[in-house]
């Protein structure tokens, strides 16, 4: 098995000697193997500095797939906060294979609250971003998966006033700042007026071009700001 290069952790467990947080192994049911479950930075960085052992925890060949699932993703979210892009693929496929009710317990807050139905609604729109939105999605240029998706009505509505927005945020990325939800949100409810008088597209689109209040220092929002705020009352994972 070929891992990619992580010369920051090699360097890190040379200092520190050893590989304190055991990788996670399953068996494989009829042979003399084990699968890798998590933890490939750390084999990478251990291989790299030529040691032969390393911890690691084992689980039995009939470990339940959702169980070890769930010591999946736990141990990326645990690890780094996700992407927005990341934390959307990776609950899409969750949804397909173990259904909704088990997706939810999979991507369990770090703070031990399990995610609503809304919440996972609003992180399975990305299926149907249109592709300024999911350009946009992919380069991580959202606070929240709230911003993403008012841009993603605010291109259902007028993609030219989506492709002009779009360049602003870029611009501000560059420098450092990120337009939040507020401002998307401001953006979001003009448009809506307008489309709703009948407006030509050009009017539509010089929605874009109203003053930019840029929110600085934006932090994500906690689970239970997420969903307090969820929209939705759908019951269904289907977005």
């Amino acid at each position: 098995m070929i891992f990619p290069t992580s010369p920051t952790l090699q360097s890190v467990c040379k200092v520190v000697g050893h590989v304190h947080t055991p990788i996670l192994m399953r068996e494989l049911k009829g042979e003399d193997a084990l699968e890798l479950i998590a933890g490939e930075r750390r084999v990478c960085g251990s291989t790299q500095n030529g040691w032969t052992e390393i911890p690691a925890k084992i689980f039995p060949a009939d470990t339940p797939d959702l169980k070890i699932r769930i010591y999946q993703v736990s141990e990326n979210v645990d690890r780094k906060e996700l992407s927005l892009r990341e934390t959307s693929v990776g609950l899409a496929a969750d949804v397909e294979r173990f259904g909704c009710e088990e997706a939810s317990r999979i991507w369990t807050a770090p703070n031990g609250k399990q995610r609503s139905v809304s919440w996972i609604l609003k992180h399975l729109r990305f299926q149907k971003y249109r592709p300024i939105t999911r350009e946009l999605s992919d380069a991580n240029q959202f606070d929240d998966i709230e911003a993403a998706n008012k841009m993603a009505d605010i291109e259902n509505i007028s993609t030219d006033a989506a492709a002009k927005l779009a360049a602003e945020i870029c611009a501000e990325m560059r420098v450092g700042r990120k337009i939040g939800r507020f401002t998307l949100d401001a953006r979001l409810n003009l448009l809506k007026e307008r489309h709703a008088q009948q407006d030509t597209p050009d009017q539509l689109s010089a929605a874009s071009e109203m003053p930019v209040a840029v929110e600085q220092d934006a932090t994500l929002p906690s689970a239970r700001d997420v969903e307090s705020d969820a929209a939705s009352g759908a019951h269904s994972c289907r977005p």
